[in-house]
């Protein structure tokens, strides 16, 4: 067993070595004042489509494809910080302060502002979006298994997502990697069936789900402003999403909408009382989140996807303890509107169209999202 902790520990050391030579910067973001983690904040190469998140520990790690490169950090409520770099580092600690400017008065017009407010974000999706023929984007994605004794399955995947208006999604796995208890064929991260909270309906467990955006939004959800907060000089609505009905399956919970662009941040939502799954799920307390960022750009696209919750699963005659699922996944350097491959959307009908396995427990896996200390 410590022969076994030793390997695995001159690994994880060699998996961070050859991070570092494929010019990277990893490292932690803090708040400034209180010095606690900013976890999912978003972190970006300036003027591309290149980034990632930290993890629910603040950590973050992002390779940079040429030096010098400046990096924007950037959290709802805290100051925009920049910093450029000239060479790879590791072990950062980046600091960003709370922004504490006073907001000017903002006026509505009716009864319930989070109605206007919404009604834009609606109209000003429609728009850029009658312009979004395509794209490609790079995902990175993990889940975590667990139980009241601790980790059971840890498995992750990185790949090339393309979507197109008319054909879909599809989905290039080019590596993969699993904890020794999951086969190969048993690593199910991806991004195929991530969903996209800007879509006007979204798919989660065989039902079609209005979302929060959806033409006809205002028939299925109430929203209430309950907040205002800025990012640099920009107003940050926060609305609380509730449903109209329970028969429909929608979503309930709280977004965050961008106020000079009226465009959704952030979303935090879980599936109404109408959403099940299927047998032998009995029971689920699942919650999704997703932030989104135009890149300097005029469509807004997401950045992440963050999965967390407990599934209960149950058969005649047997317990099993109740399982915690976690899945993160990053999303970047998109390119838009470009042709999508015949070859992914000829004859393929599934979303994962092809897998390029290497034996990544043996080379270094580039690790998008930092591993949490219990991982």
């Amino acid at each position: 067993m410590i022969k076994f902790i030793l390997s695995f520990l001159l690994l994880f050391s060699i998996f961070n070595q050859a991070g570092l030579t494929q010019n990277s910067i990893s490292g932690i973001l803090v708040d400034a004042e209180s010095g606690e983690t900013l976890p999912a904040a978003n972190i970006q190469i300036k003027d591309t489509f290149r980034g990632t998140i930290t993890s629910n520990e603040g950590r973050f790690e992002l390779t940079i494809p040429e030096f010098p490169a400046i990096v924007v950090f950037r959290f709802i409520g805290y100051e925009t910080l920049e910093v450029e770099f000239t060479e790879p580092k590791s072990n950062l600690e980046i600091s960003l302060n709370p922004v504490s400017i006073e907001l000017e008065e903002v006026i509505f017009t009716g009864e319930n502002p989070a109605i206007s407010i919404m009604e834009r974000v609606i109209l000003r999706k429609q728009i850029w979006r009658e312009d979004l023929e395509s794209w490609k984007a790079e995902s990175y994605t993990r889940q975590n298994l667990s139980n009241d004794d601790g980790i059971v399955s840890i498995t992750e995947s990185s790949s090339i997502t393309w979507w197109h208006r008319d054909m879909g999604f599809r989905e290039v796995i080019t590596d993969q990697r699993q904890t020794n208890n999951i086969l190969p064929g048993q690593n199910f991260a991806g991004s195929s069936y991530l969903p996209n909270f800007y879509d006007d309906e979204i798919s989660l467990a065989g039902f079609r789900v209005i979302g929060v955006t959806h033409p006809n939004a205002l028939r299925y959800y109430d929203f209430r402003l309950t907040g205002i907060r800025h990012i640099d000089d920009n107003i940050v609505y926060d609305l609380e999403v509730i449903p109209k009905t329970r028969l429909q399956p929608v979503f309930e919970g709280n977004i965050s909408v961008l106020g000079e662009e009226y465009a959704l941040l952030e979303v935090n939502l879980v599936p109404g009382e109408s959403i099940f799954f299927p047998p032998p799920i009995r029971d689920f307390d699942l919650t999704y989140s997703q932030q989104f960022s135009n890149y300097g750009g005029s469509f807004w696209l997401p950045t992440d996807v963050r999965i967390n919750g407990m599934i209960d699963i149950g058969f005649v005659g047997l317990s099993i303890p109740n399982i915690i699922f976690s899945q993160s996944a990053s999303i970047s350097n998109y390119e838009i509107n470009i042709p999508v491959p015949d070859s992914l959307y000829g004859r393929q009908t599934g979303l994962i169209v092809r897998i390029n396995r290497s034996d990544s427990l043996n080379t270094a896996f580039p690790e998008r999202i930092p591993l949490t200390q219990a991982e």
